[in-house]
């Protein structure tokens, strides 16, 4: 019994240890379409906007752990070369996907939105693991 309680207190305090798991956000798109069997534009968007959104949330907490750890090296230009990297990021994502949602249509401004936003918290997570002391 004393081992279980070991393990159980082991399991609760590993997020506090571990940086942002990123979810399964492919998972959280097909959950909603299966959700929503009448499929149309508005569904895919929606469904993308979701999955796009957690990983925007974990995005961003990912960004500022970097941040903090960059900024408490005392590297003041790698600071403002991290921070102008993710503006320029951002930009970039918009006017990529702005193109191609115009290019291809209108599911494409939230369905390339979702899959970099995806792909940034990977790069994100990828830097936080390696600076992590």
């Amino acid at each position: 019994m004393h081992l279980y309680k070991i393990i159980i207190a082991s399991l609760l305090m590993l997020p506090l240890f571990s940086h942002a798991t990123p979810k399964d956000y492919s998972r959280i798109e097909s959950d909603c379409r299966k959700e929503n069997p009448d499929i149309n534009n508005s569904i895919v968007m929606g469904c993308a906007d979701l999955a796009s959104s957690a990983a925007k949330k974990d995005m961003n907490i990912t960004y500022q752990k970097i941040y903090k750890i960059i900024e408490s090296r005392d590297m003041p230009e790698i600071t403002k070369n991290f921070e102008v990297a993710q503006k320029s990021w951002l930009l970039s994502r918009e006017n990529w996907c702005d193109v191609q949602g115009f290019m291809i249509g209108s599911p494409m401004y939230s369905v390339c939105r979702m899959d970099m936003n995806i792909a940034r918290v990977h790069e994100l997570n990828e830097l936080l693991e390696q600076i992590q002391d």
